[in-house]
């Protein structure tokens, strides 16, 4: 019998969230290198006697780059809701004490297990947890399909040794609030 039972159903919405959480996860470093570019593009237009119209394209595209840090997420996220046409699965996972079942909700002959000791990395939000195996593999728990948060965090730390982390730039180390919704 499993610890706990939670459930994700996939939408445009779920689907571009995970693809944001993926990349703010593990792409700080590219994040961070647009920002600055975008940064110095605009201290370069302010500051150099450029014609008009070079001060106007360095301003919007470093405003751009600056302000737009995720925008190769949301390219990626909307290539997969297009490869999909409208048909999201949806996963239900059982947590036991020595694995993860993670079964289709639409054919419950498609399952496979997950270690514990394969996740990488565990994550936050406001409306979902995600565990990384790897960067682009995820188990994405929608919050509300679980009873008790606090309680499930703390069985996934148990069982990984791992801490988690709060889904925001610049502010993902340890859990600074309450994780519930």
């Amino acid at each position: 019998m499993p610890v706990y039972k939670a459930e994700i159903k996939y939408t445009e919405k779920v689907i571009q969230d995970l693809y944001k959480t993926q990349y703010y996860t593990y792409e700080k470093i590219r994040i961070a290198i647009r920002f600055l570019f975008g940064f110095a593009l605009i201290v370069m237009a302010v500051s150099f006697s450029l014609p008009i119209w070079g001060r106007g394209a360095m301003l919007f595209l470093g405003t751009w780059l600056a302000v737009s840090t995720d925008f190769p997420a949301q390219v990626r996220a909307d290539k997969v809701i297009q490869l999909r046409k409208g048909n999201f699965p949806g996963f239900v996972y059982e947590f036991f004490d020595e694995k993860i079942k993670l079964t289709s909700d639409s054919d419950s002959n498609k399952s496979m297990d997950i270690p514990y000791g394969n996740l990488k990395i565990i994550v936050y939000d406001e409306k979902y947890f995600y565990l990384f195996i790897s960067k682009d593999s995820v188990c994405m728990i929608d919050k509300s399909t679980l009873e008790d948060q606090e309680k499930f965090m703390s069985f996934i730390e148990n069982k990984t040794g791992l801490f988690w982390k709060e889904s925001k730039f610049f502010s993902r180390s340890g859990r600074k609030k309450s994780p519930a919704s």
